[in-house]
């Protein structure tokens, strides 16, 4: 009966309690350092990837048999008495049998309302945490050398390469030389001859593809940069550009000028026989709002609006200089991504505390629930039988329309009974069974769902466009929940780093499965209610036991979901995806700094292939119900629904009618 229906959904808290308690230990074993993140696996993103997947779908295959547990105990919890009926229908009210009701909560007594409330709202923690509580980290690699250099500098040509202290001449713009000290990084020369050393093992770029390489908020997978120069420092065409070149066959070194001022900027080398030609030592802090301008304005030739601007020099690569030089390719050095998949101490233990609350509340519910409430629509068949609901006697034909509509009609004293039951063919669609208002709300919400994806979608294709990304291949190649640069939040308006941060994060992207789950609530009281129907409308053409709590004689046992199996399990597994699908669509995305170790920010990652399968998904969603909605009712019986009048109205039998044999109506 529903008790064991309610065992059930103990049960499977305990082992999702169990496993998470597992879990925690394993984590605080782990946790040497006693933060509040655990990286549990370092390595590179694309392996990461799948154990991120796997492990979020079991999460969502938790949650949702949680969330399964707890719409079946709050059902328990709201299913009226015989008792509470019929003091409802002496005052002319009713109640909903066998579905999920909101409406019947306000004719229960604080106790069992209480206890409703505490089942549904524990289990807001858990979709607002659940999924985040382990997350993806990605690797920022704030520091690296931008070289300007000839095609020769990669095959190891010789090149100017000063340490420390030297005596240096400078060439000023009018052509004049000043011989002087000047102060060289010590560590530079080593740094610069292992750039060229390992610069045969970097990836070549056209100008197009570097400066999209090099523009990213994060750099994941980027690293050194040599930009080799179709010029020198000694052509003129230089000069138009630096506003000096090197004329002079004794001069060293030059500097930017620019209205009469010697500019900061990088030292260009005059000899004649040096490969590289200068060097700039590059740092990209993790962006925030403020500081986004000056990411990558060496892109830009120095220009603080790059933020903005290297887009038009990216549709213009072919003309694409830097410090004078026109670049005629880059070579690039491309390390593997690094990831590191986390766990949350803290939202462990937040989601194991609800884990216990929503327990007790389903195992309060078993043992204090005495009384025998009206489960299944066979619960309240069986109890009209046994005794005749008095305010319904003589209304035989009365369907739920008719209550909800107020238009009870007398029984068959006004028409035929042949007339009556012969219905339009609208009157025999399955969607007739639920109330418009119950429709309406599901296909408003799902309507709302898929106008936001929508929108959330062309916002995400449009940050990817702008990335580089033009193929529907490299879209596919981006996957599922994959942490990647090009596809991170930026410049929104809530923070970026703190705890506050990452608790702003954790409540953007999850936000979603709180819609998704009253989603699936709604159209699973809708599909529960087109099957009470079709059960209904069964017993007007052939004899059939009561389905009931508990069976006695030859009545038959409930359904753990109260639908049949055959759709139950299907929607239930279809929930479970399509809240996987989601977790992995917007999802926590923390990205630390290989260069700087304190720094490190939160945002939300975003996948456009989550964002269509989740669109997708949805859609399936509706026309699943709409074509179920449509299928054909067979006639004979008047349509009751869930509604308590229409069903006692219907089950004035006879003298003699044993609710323990099988049962036909008319």
């Amino acid at each position: 009966g529903w008790r064991f229906g309610a065992t059930l959904a103990v049960a499977l808290g305990s082992i999702v309690l169990v496993v998470n308690v597992t879990v925690l230990g394993f984590l605080i074993r782990r946790n040497s350092t006693h933060s509040a993140i655990v990286p549990i696996i370092t390595g590179s993103c694309a392996s990461l990837k799948h154990t991120s997947l796997f492990v979020h779908l079991a999460i969502n295959v938790a949650s949702s048999l949680l969330l399964s547990g707890s719409n079946f105990c709050m059902q328990c919890i709201s299913a009226p008495t015989r008792r509470d009926i019929d003091a409802a229908h002496e005052r002319g009210r009713w109640f909903d049998i066998a579905v999920p009701s909101v409406r019947n909560i306000r004719f229960l007594g604080r106790k069992r309302l209480l206890l409703w409330l505490f089942i549904g709202l524990s289990s807001i923690p858990l979709h607002l945490f659940y999924n985040s509580t382990f997350f993806l980290s990605i690797t920022h690699h704030s520091m690296y050398d931008v070289l300007i250099a000839t095609s020769s500098f990669a095959d190891g040509a010789p090149f100017f390469n000063p340490s420390g202290t030297q005596l240096v001449t400078f060439q000023y713009a009018n052509g004049t030389l000043e011989t002087k000290n000047h102060t060289f990084g010590t560590y530079r020369p080593s740094l610069l001859a292992s750039i060229q050393a390992n610069a045969s093992q970097f990836q070549r770029l056209s100008n197009r593809d570097c400066i999209t390489a090099y523009t990213q908020r994060i750099l994941a997978d980027r690293s050194n940069v040599i930009l080799v120069a179709s010029n020198t420092p000694h052509d003129d065409a230089f000069a138009a550009e630096f506003n000096n070149r090197c004329q002079n066959p004794n001069a060293d070194i030059i500097q930017p000028f620019s209205e009469g001022v010697y500019q900061d900027g990088p030292l260009v080398y005059c000899q004649q026989n040096s490969s590289l030609f200068t060097y700039m030592e590059w740092t990209a802090a993790l962006p925030t709002t403020s500081d986004e301008d000056t990411l990558f304005e060496w892109v830009c030739d120095g220009l603080s609006t790059c933020n903005t601007l290297y887009r038009e020099i990216r549709d213009n690569a072919s003309a694409w200089a830097v410090s004078g030089f026109t670049i005629d390719h880059c070579l690039s050095q491309a390390p593997e991504s690094q990831c590191s998949f986390n766990a949350a101490i803290s939202l462990l233990v937040v989601v194991i505390i609800f884990n216990v609350f929503k327990i007790f509340a389903m195992g309060y519910t078993l043992y204090t629930l005495q009384d025998k409430p009206l489960i299944t629509i066979g619960d309240a068949v069986e109890s009209f039988l046994m005794r005749r609901d008095s305010s319904t006697s003589g209304k035989h034909l009365l369907t739920a329309e008719g209550v909800r509509a107020g238009n009870i009609l007398p029984s068959e004293t006004s028409e035929s009974l042949e007339a009556q039951l012969i219905p339009t063919e609208m009157e025999l669609r399955w969607w007739r069974s639920a109330s418009k208002a119950r429709w309406s709300v599901a296909f408003s919400a799902l309507i709302v769902c898929i106008i936001t994806i929508e929108s959330l979608l062309i916002f995400a294709i449009y940050n990817i466009k702008s990335a580089g990304i033009d193929t529907i291949q490299e879209v596919l190649e981006l996957g599922l929940g994959t942490i990647d640069p090009r596809t991170l939040i930026h410049s929104w308006a809530i923070p970026t780093t703190g705890d506050g941060a990452t608790i702003l994060s954790i409540l953007v992207a999850n936000s979603p499965q709180l819609i998704l789950s009253f989603i699936y609530l709604i159209f699973n009281t809708l599909f529960t209610s087109m099957s009470l129907a079709v059960e209904w409308s069964n017993y007007g053409r052939h004899s059939r036991t009561l389905r009931v709590s508990h069976r006695k004689g030859e009545q038959r046992s409930t359904y753990f979901l109260q639908i049949p199996y055959r759709l139950g399990i299907p929607v239930m597994i279809f929930s479970m995806v399509l809240h996987w699908l989601i977790s992995q669509s917007i999802f926590l995305a923390k990205i630390d700094d290989a260069d700087r170790e304190l720094d490190r920010i939160s945002t939300c990652g975003y996948s456009v292939v989550g964002m269509v399968a989740t669109l997708i998904a949805g859609v399936i969603l509706a026309v699943f119900a709409i074509i179920l909605g449509s299928r054909k009712l067979p006639p004979g019986m008047p349509l009751v629904g869930s509604c308590s009048l229409a069903i006692a109205a219907a089950c004035h039998a006879p003298d003699g009618t044993s609710e323990l044999r099988p049962l036909k109506w008319g």
